[in-house]
């Protein structure tokens, strides 16, 4: 009796051992289901751009903004929140709430209008600043009609004509030094951007899926982006069949300093896809040198091709003003064989628009290398001084 008494004590044990693991395992898999359930999301797919990132949830979308001058930081974070629902997404950090789409915002910069006018949402916008540098009949005609109000200088904002236009939120460009304490008063979301820091064409303008996801045209931006950059390297493909590759440098100094793009930078890239060889390539910077003119001209005194930018609203300039500007410059073997190419960004908007055209950019520095490959063509931004 005692024997079996204690067999079935033993029994009885391992049961109870058998359905606390049961119970635990059932536990477990139930909570991991829930923990999947809120944790795992769906990152869309970046090509290019490496300054923020999107992940998407059943109730809500993650965005990450990424600190470009440390990149183990993040700089902001969103939870997009369709119109209409709740969460319980607790606040924590830097992270900012939004109900999406927005329907209304305001903007301080010329590359955000030019982002917004591909997405098709120029009607949303309520307030904007910098308004004399934007060449854009939208927003000179909404400035008219009452329907944009002008927030002044986007160093130094109009906070009460800001609330005055009451946006859903606002797109800034952030800079290391930005504060935001007066904004953050208003109560009104600030959204921080930092395309211009990107290092490549197509990373600049893949941004325009950021803005996508705010204004609920995140398919729309997907394909205006597939166009473009099916575009670009179509062309960057066609510059690598050229026969010879030019040399070239870029812009001009201003006071005692002239900065060229570094060899890993914007424009860099640029001379490469086209076909060039940029006469800094091998420096690894992504931001720009400061030179003296002494330093420019002792590289690039017997280069092809000089590149460069200038706001003249009364007129293009010719090589009389290059040289009345600065007479060094005429010592330049591209200004003596007539290669300066310009861009008058008084009447052509290179600032508004070209982030979101990196291949007309592209094709028009094919244009002026190998005007072979493009015989039909017709530069849009950059073209040949006369």
């Amino acid at each position: 009796m005692y024997l079996c008494h204690m067999k079935i004590k033993g029994l009885q044990h391992c049961a109870a051992i058998i359905f606390i693991i049961f119970l635990s395992l059932f536990i477990g898999c139930a909570n991991k289901e829930k923990n999947d359930i809120n944790i795992e999301g769906k990152t869309d797919s970046l090509h290019y751009a490496k300054g923020f990132k999107i992940t998407r949830y059943d109730d809500y979308t993650h965005i990450s903004v990424i600190n470009p001058w440390d990149t183990t930081q993040i700089l902001h974070e969103y939870i997009l929140i369709p119109e209409g629902h709740k969460s319980d997404i607790p606040a924590t950090g830097q992270v900012t709430f939004i109900s999406v789409p927005l329907q209304s915002v305001a903007i301080l910069g010329v590359v955000h209008a030019g982002m917004l006018e591909q997405l098709n949402v120029t009607d949303r916008i309520t307030g904007a600043a910098d308004v004399q540098y934007m060449n854009f009949p939208f927003i000179h005609n909404g400035l008219e009609k009452g329907t944009i109000t002008d927030l002044g200088s986007s160093s130094q904002i109009n906070i009460e004509k800001l609330m005055e236009s009451s946006p859903g939120a606002l797109f800034v460009t952030s800079f290391p030094s930005s504060d935001y304490g007066k904004l953050e008063k208003t109560g009104i979301p600030f959204i921080e951007c930092v395309e211009y820091m990107e290092n490549t064409p197509l990373g600049r303008a893949e941004w325009i899926k950021f803005m996508g996801a705010f204004l609920g045209k995140s398919r729309e931006a997907d394909s205006i982006y597939n166009e473009i950059e099916k575009s670009y390297i179509d062309a960057a493909v066609t510059a690598q069949t050229a026969q010879c590759r030019p040399t070239v440098f870029s812009e001009k100094k201003y006071g005692g300093a002239w900065n060229v793009p570094g060899g890993e930078s914007y424009m860099a890239v640029f001379f490469r896809d086209a076909g060039a060889d940029y006469i800094w390539k091998e420096d690894e910077h992504t931001g720009s040198l400061a030179l003296s003119f002494e330093e420019v001209y002792t590289e690039a005194e017997n280069a092809d091709f000089w590149i460069i930018k200038y706001f003249d609203p009364q007129k293009d300039m010719v090589y009389n003003d290059i040289k009345a500007e600065y007479d060094p410059y005429s010592l330049f073997g591209a200004w003596q064989k007539k290669h300066i190419v310009g861009c008058n960004t008084a009447n052509v908007p290179y600032y508004e628009r070209g982030t979101m055209q990196p291949h007309i950019i592209l094709k028009d520095f094919i244009k002026i290398f190998h005007p072979e490959l493009l015989p039909e063509y017709q530069t849009v931004y950059f073209k040949p001084l006369p």
